[in-house]
């Protein structure tokens, strides 16, 4: 029954992934007439998402076709070939979403600054994870081989600590997207949307700490022939959720995300020359400028 759900949440799940960014490159192809760096990243995310789905698939068949330890080294051999693509998933969409930002926000240098530390931080992050799991045990081997004599690090413990900083940039993210939203002074409808958008993302944050709460985060070494389920589907969801927010903001699609986009950008920027123009005494109280955005399709 287990197996039954694990296939059919993985095929649901990347269905709903592949259209989510089938839809974000209609809407781009057909406001802008090409692709942006932002679609080729979610587009990455979903190649990540995608091939984690069909590594997990296969082991789910592979340690139930075969005798122990057979279908043990298979189920490990391919379980360490999949420890890559959930942390190149979360860093390409949290690429995505920074893109999407930065080409809004960055008319204000510490906005600009916050994206870049966030983007840096998940690069080194992703660097650090992939190397840490996939050299976890020493000799490599020791991973899938059961005759082999050697020592792994607690996989459990390690993933534990990066996955609090995987959710830790998430939520770092919905605050500053907060920030960026709040200094520039909407319709009341308007911020909203947009609030809610943002705070989408931070769905991927919770359901990292519900994995690290679960306690079983990752595979441990020589643990079980297969992917603990649990953890499997909250990873799945947990991609499936990136890729969503990272496309949401294209949805406005046939929708004019772009002319939203760009109408904000540059209400943004008229913002900031505005600043700089006008002396202390001038400015409003609430140190904010009201923007007629009302007319926005959000």
């Amino acid at each position: 029954m287990a197996t039954i759900f694990s296939l059919t949440f993985s095929i649901f799940l990347a269905i709903l992934c592949a259209t989510a960014t089938a839809l974000r490159f209609v809407a781009s192809k057909r406001i802008l007439g090409r692709l942006s760096a932002e679609d080729w990243l979610a587009f990455a995310a979903l190649v990540s998402c995608l091939t984690h789905i069909g590594f997990g698939l296969t082991n789910s068949i592979i340690s139930h076709d075969g005798f122990y330890p057979d279908g043990y080294v298979r189920s490990q051999k391919i379980a360490y070939a999949s420890t890559p693509f959930y942390p190149l998933n979360q860093f390409f969409t949290k690429s995505s979403i920074l893109f999407f930002y930065h080409r809004i926000f960055s008319v204000k240098k510490s906005f600009a600054r916050w994206i870049y530390i966030l983007g840096i931080a998940q690069a080194v992050l992703t660097i650090l994870t992939i190397f840490i799991n996939l050299f976890i045990c020493h000799p490599i081997n020791y991973y899938w081989d059961l005759w082999v004599i050697g020592s792994c690090m607690d996989q459990i413990t390690i993933n534990r600590a990066t996955e609090s900083v995987n959710s830790a940039i998430d939520f770092a993210m919905v605050a500053l997207a907060f920030v960026m939203v709040s200094g520039i002074r909407l319709a009341l409808s308007t911020k909203l949307k947009l609030l809610l958008l943002f705070v989408i993302g931070s769905l991927s944050g919770l359901i990292g700490f519900i994995r690290i709460g679960n306690g079983n985060v990752v595979w441990r070494a020589k643990d079980s022939p297969s992917f603990h389920g649990a953890d499997y589907s909250w990873a799945l969801g947990q991609q499936a959720t990136s890729i969503i927010c990272c496309c949401a903001p294209m949805y406005k699609g046939a929708f004019h995300p772009y002319e939203f986009c760009a109408k904000l950008a540059t209400r943004a920027r008229q913002y900031t020359c505005w600043r700089r123009k006008v002396s202390p005494l001038d400015e409003p109280n609430d140190g904010q400028v009201w923007l007629a955005l009302d007319d926005f399709s959000v």
